[in-house]
């Protein structure tokens, strides 16, 4: 395996975990959660992992969160003390990175990245896909419906959109709107700080909660998408799920859901490697490459 880190914008970078050998391969972009506020690690490396096992140029995709920009401005501290420190800024920062919509213009700016270095980094340009967790889940769906408007392709330096081959949304954040927000007011409060690390606010206007909920977005050009969620998630409600595979089915989307009883939030791959082994929610890896190989040739 090699192994390359790109700079992409701010803070934001690719971790590349490549095949030695030269030939073209389907490339996958992982966009761990964490609340907008860091980049969860069970939800990177490991993931990238199982792809690259799976034939796949795996890609984790760090975007910008407020963790990252102290660890940037304080390159001696640890991760976890950055991580403590933006707990206690984020509500008196005036604005950090994470914002939208620098997270998604540094999204498409990776993957313009990779499309550019192609041959370089021995990716099929016609099958990059993207998989997201959580609030990556979140950041992955905005861009499924998004990557071929006009102002996002000029932010990025595209000249024209790259649509994933298909996108994964894990337990994703769907819903970022009114009601996700009352339901955290009453159920997790220590999550409010989500609202503020994307909208700047933690009292958004219901326009903007709207804009960017990716529920009112799917269109006709959103990619074939593939989701998984649990029953027990208690820190993001599967109605999240649920409706958003409404949403595409009413737009003639190709999809396909997988729904487990038990399994609490932000699994990744279910595995003692991800530091949750729940032998049954396992099975969506191999559910979603069986997807990949009969449905999305």
């Amino acid at each position: 395996m090699i192994q390359k880190k790109y700079e992409i914008k701010d803070s934001a970078y690719l971790t590349a975990y490549l095949h030695e050998s030269n030939d073209n391969r389907p490339a996958i972009v992982v966009i761990p959660g964490g609340a907008y506020m860091l980049v969860g690690t069970n939800e990177g490396e490991p993931v990238a992992e199982a792809f690259y096992a799976n034939d796949f140029q795996a890609f984790v995709f760090s975007y910008s969160t407020i963790t990252s920009d102290l660890m940037k401005k304080n390159p001696d501290w640890t991760y976890e003390e950055a991580i403590d420190e933006g707990e206690k800024l984020i509500y008196d920062c005036d604005r950090v990175s994470s914002n939208y919509p620098n997270s998604l213009i540094e999204l498409a700016m990776a993957l313009k990245m990779i499309v550019d270095h192609a041959d370089e980094l021995h990716v099929d340009v016609s099958k990059i896909a993207t998989i997201g967790f959580s609030a990556g889940g979140h950041l992955s769906a905005v861009y499924g419906n998004w990557w071929n408007e006009e102002w996002l392709l000029k932010k990025a330096g595209l000249s024209k959109g790259i649509r994933p081959w298909f996108q994964v949304v894990c337990y994703g954040v769907t819903k970022l709107d009114e009601e996700y927000l009352i339901w955290l007011k009453k159920n997790q409060p220590g999550l409010v700080k989500m609202y503020k690390a994307f909208y700047n606010t933690i009292d958004p206007n219901k326009e903007m909660m709207d804009e960017w909920s990716p529920v009112n977005t799917v269109n006709e050009n959103t990619p074939p998408t593939f989701i998984w969620h649990t029953t027990k998630d208690e820190l993001v409600p599967i109605g999240q799920s649920l409706v958003y595979a409404k949403m595409l089915q009413d737009k003639n989307i190709p999809w396909e859901a997988h729904f487990y009883e038990q399994g609490s939030h932000a699994l990744s791959l279910a595995r003692e490697c991800t530091g949750t082994r729940e032998c049954h929610v396992q099975t969506w890896f191999m559910l979603l490459m069986e997807w990949v190989k009969y449905y999305r040739k």
